[in-house]
């Protein structure tokens, strides 16, 4: 008997070892996996861009954006309204062009450009072949012809427009005249402007290579991202001209650059493949060009929406709101706060103020924001004080002491989901959230509902 205590004691510390060994384990796999919740958790809205969880944060911000308005499918019916209408826009913005006699000589240096710039190198000479004998055919056409072209150049911009909007969740549109104008002075002044820029860069690169300028001599590498700064600008122009909304030229230039640099990625690495792995040349023949063209522009949209969700992301992730979501009475109370601040710049007896004020104070993110001022202003609680893109303002155009909260109250206060139903099965704050309606919705002035709103 008493040798078979050592045994088992020995047996036990053994186990105790062993246990001890796995709870350490464990201990360090627990510590691990909160590391790691808290490195990829965005409930922080204090994060920073120099903060990894901030970029990590954005990712997931912009991903799912795009997955909500299933920007992959809208750019697959981009392509097909591109194919259609890209021999009309080449040819109004060539005629446009040539129509310039200092530009004539530019005319294929700016075919050139644009088919180096947004083309691999592998299809630009097929395409280009292609655009210029459409181009010169479409010389010969009637004044209905020339008509029909421009209204199919207008239709594909307006559809731009239409996808551009929702990607920024605008709400009020442009008028049809508006949008007739701001296009067609784009497709006026964007030929002028390239052809401004090919013959800068054409006389400071031929200065150099003759050796007539040699304070540019060492400058010609920097000359050789000419190209790629003017795809950049164009990008940014896009984007901060297109939505309607006030977008920063930061902002903007943060998406062209990303939008410019995967362009050129893309073109390569399109190149080389289709180099080293001919198999659509094997397998269609003469007709390869074809669905090589296709994927081409869908992978273009692709790049351009892409761009498009970050610039539009830039604003939100600023505000802090990583996820938004539908809660029930959240419009409602940000609503007020947007109403708080506009009966605050109403007494102060200021000018209005912009929708970029209203982000910052009332602390709404431009998504819900633009929705909210949609609704108000349908309701005739604010209006508009100047119409000019981007320097929009927006006032109370009446008193909230004599104006009925009937009014307000069917603008954002009636929700549907905070039924008592809900409000049972949802956390006690929703309940909470139901009876503060019910408190404010007896109110009959909308001045007693703004001084019970926290700022």
């Amino acid at each position: 008997m008493s040798s078979a205590v050592p045994s088992e004691t020995t047996e036990t510390k053994s186990f105790k070892a062993i246990g001890k060994s796995t709870e350490e384990s464990q201990t360090r796999r627990a510590r691990f996996m909160r590391g790691a919740r808290r490195a990829f958790s965005v409930a922080d809205v204090e994060l920073s861009p120099l903060n990894l969880r901030w970029w990590i944060a954005f990712t997931r911000l912009v991903s799912q954006r795009i997955s909500e308005q299933r920007l992959p499918q809208v750019a697959a019916s981009l392509t097909f309204t591109t194919v259609l209408s890209l021999v009309p826009l080449a040819t109004v913005v060539l005629a446009i062009f040539t129509a310039f006699p200092m530009f004539d000589r530019l005319q294929l240096s700016l075919q050139g450009y644009l088919i180096d710039s947004f083309f691999p190198e592998t299809l630009s000479e097929t395409i280009l072949t292609y655009v210029t004998q459409f181009s010169d055919k479409a010389k010969g056409l009637t004044a209905i012809g020339i008509v029909f072209l421009v209204i199919t150049a207008l239709t594909t911009m307006f559809t731009v427009d239409r996808v551009f909007n929702q990607i920024w969740n605008v709400k009020r549109q442009r008028s049809t005249m508006n949008k007739v104008v701001l296009y067609w002075a784009v497709l006026s002044l964007a030929p002028v402007l390239i052809g401004l820029s090919i013959s800068v860069s054409t006389a400071l690169i031929g200065e150099t290579m003759a050796g007539v300028n040699p304070v540019l001599g060492g400058m010609f590498p920097a000359l050789n991202l000419i190209p790629l700064t003017l795809t950049v600008l164009a990008f940014a122009f896009i984007y901060r001209i297109v939505p309607n909304r006030a977008v920063h030229w930061k902002d903007a230039l943060v998406g062209g650059v990303l939008a410019a640099v995967l362009f050129e990625i893309s073109k390569r690495a399109f190149a080389a493949y289709i180099t080293h792995f001919p198999s659509y040349t094997a397998l269609y023949g003469a007709l390869a060009a074809f669905p090589i063209f296709l994927l081409w522009i869908y992978v273009s949209w692709i790049i351009v929406l892409l761009g498009a969700s970050t610039v539009a992301a830039l604003p939100v992730a600023r505000t802090g709101y990583w996820n938004p979501s539908n809660r029930p009475g959240e419009r409602w109370l940000q609503g007020l706060s947007v109403l708080v601040e506009l009966e605050k710049s109403r007494q102060q007896e200021k000018p209005g103020m912009t929708m970029e004020e209203l982000r910052v104070f009332a602390k709404v993110p431009p998504d819900q924001l633009d929705e909210i001022l949609s609704l108000l202003i349908d309701h005739g609680v604010i209006g508009l004080l100047a119409i000019v893109r981007g320097d929009d303002r927006f006032a109370l155009i009446c008193d909230p002491a004599n104006i009925s909260a009937e009014v307000v109250a069917k603008a954002l206060w009636y929700d549907p989901s905070l039924t008592s139903e809900w409000a049972a099965r949802l956390p006690q704050s929703t309940a909470k959230l139901t009876e503060f309606q019910e408190e404010f919705i007896r109110r009959p002035r909308l001045s007693q509902w703004l001084e019970l709103t926290p700022c």
